[in-house]
């Protein structure tokens, strides 16, 4: 059996508290959105401390994070804990990609300053959602890369089976130097980020031939939650097909970006 590979830092993305001219979101009860951060918590704290080590909660509307603490230390973790409010003060009509991603910039800053290694992997999720097969991506991934995602580029359906020529941006990989090179500042391009970051990364392996830019994952991500825009489970039907649909492409086209 292959050993698994370095341990890796988890960054749960949050927004307890979402501004009310927010465009695209339609999961606006704090109350319920910090149940689902503390139970996806929870989950992530379970993970095997061999594939990760640590986990980083950055939020973004000044919430108290003090019950991720409690949690932490009633579930007796030995997981290092980095608790990281980054700054509200962003116009929320930009949308939420850039409130999420100036919020990964911000918070990878604070997050450098604690003596994170230039070359530990991280995994951005988020927040609000379960990742069920986590443990199995870390263990899938390459052995070595800068960034590590899902893009979608499918010929003529397009947008049939969710965004086309998209990042997937619930769950990605990268170290700091993938990040500082192709992610870091990209935050102001408007809403449809993923399609903007599709091209920026895309970009990358087509024309620029970077190696450690691998922008399919080797497993399709099993997601539980609920999705922000419209309020439907990732475990509905209509979901589930669609998840079945690109497992099932994975293995019989893996050329196939579905």
């Amino acid at each position: 059996m292959s050993n698994p590979p370095p341990p890796s830092t988890l960054v749960m993305s949050a927004t307890i508290s979402p501004p009310a001219a927010m465009p695209g979101s339609a999961r606006n009860d704090p109350k319920q959105r910090l149940a689902e951060y503390e139970e996806a918590f929870r989950f992530y704290l379970g993970l095997p401390s061999e594939y990760v080590d640590s986990i980083a909660i950055f939020e973004n509307s000044g919430a108290d994070l003090g019950v991720f603490r409690e949690i932490a230390a009633s579930e007796r973790t030995d997981k290092r804990i980095h608790l990281i409010n980054t700054s509200p003060d962003y116009p929320a009509e930009k949308g939420k990609g850039y409130g999420e991603f100036l919020m990964m910039d911000r918070g990878l800053t604070a997050l450098r300053d604690t003596g994170l290694a230039p070359g530990k992997r991280l995994w951005k999720v988020t927040g609000r959602l379960k990742i069920v097969n986590m443990k199995a991506l870390i263990a899938r991934a390459p052995a070595d890369f800068d960034i590590y995602c899902d893009l979608r580029d499918v010929p003529f359906i397009g947008d049939a089976l969710g965004g086309n020529r998209w990042m997937e941006l619930r769950v990605f990989a990268f170290t700091l130097a993938g990040y500082d090179r192709y992610l870091l500042g990209n935050y102001d391009l408007g809403l449809g980020l993923e399609t903007f970051l599709f091209e920026i990364v895309n970009r990358a392996v087509v024309t620029g031939g970077d190696p450690k830019i691998i922008p399919r994952f080797n497993l399709q991500p099993v997601i539980d939650g609920f999705c922000g825009y419209n309020n439907k489970s990732y475990l509905s039907f209509d979901y589930r097909l669609k998840n079945m649909v690109r497992r099932i492409g994975r293995v019989v086209a893996p050329n196939l970006w579905l």
